[in-house]
């Protein structure tokens, strides 16, 4: 058994460790630790050494829970996602219609799904997401919520395969 590693008055993170949790039923060491802004919480060894436990919600972190916004499971959220899966995701099939091709989101959107929110609004029902002008990126002023044959009549043209 590997020898525990005693992480009171240790700083991790925003994390201060006060002392060791009582573990009566749990095997793992776990241990009580105050964020910077007071908040309270018991974190596992694991977490503390390998950097997984930073910092409390409330202070944020550097990849925030999807629900901040009630919205992980709504469309507009999926096609949020989709978009920039599109744009910078290598190993779909997709990319080499989109980000190979240079096509990219907006910093604002990118970096935010409630300004995306903000700008396009509750999607319509049947409606999706559509490109005005085919050569640039997804932006406030390049996108609109389409038909589907709104969408086919604007589509970029692609070479058939021999």
């Amino acid at each position: 058994m590997p020898k525990l590693i005693d992480f009171t008055g240790k700083k991790i993170g925003k994390w201060k460790v006060l002392k060791r949790a009582p573990h009566k039923k749990y095997t793992k060491p776990r241990w009580i630790c105050q964020c910077e802004c007071g908040t309270i919480k018991i974190h596992y060894s694991s977490n503390l050494q390998s950097g997984q436990s930073m910092q409390c919600r409330k202070c944020g972190s550097a990849n925030p829970p999807n629900k901040s916004h009630n919205m992980s499971n709504s469309i507009e959220y999926r096609i949020w996602r989709s978009m920039k899966t599109r744009c910078y995701n290598k190993n779909i099939k997709g990319y080499k219609w989109y980000g190979a091709k240079g096509i990219t989101v907006c910093d604002e959107w990118k970096n935010g799904f409630l300004r995306f929110y903000k700008d396009m609004g509750k999607r319509p029902k049947n409606l999706t997401i559509d490109r005005i002008d085919n050569d640039k990126g997804y932006s406030k002023e390049n996108c609109r919520w389409a038909t589907r044959e709104q969408q086919y009549q604007n589509r970029s043209p692609r070479k058939k395969k021999s």
